[in-house]
């Protein structure tokens, strides 16, 4: 799956899984 800096984790690790 893909993130699109939505969560807090996902603001300073550009990986989300």
């Amino acid at each position: 799956m893909g993130c699109e800096l939505q969560g807090p984790a996902c603001a300073y690790y550009y990986i989300c899984i």
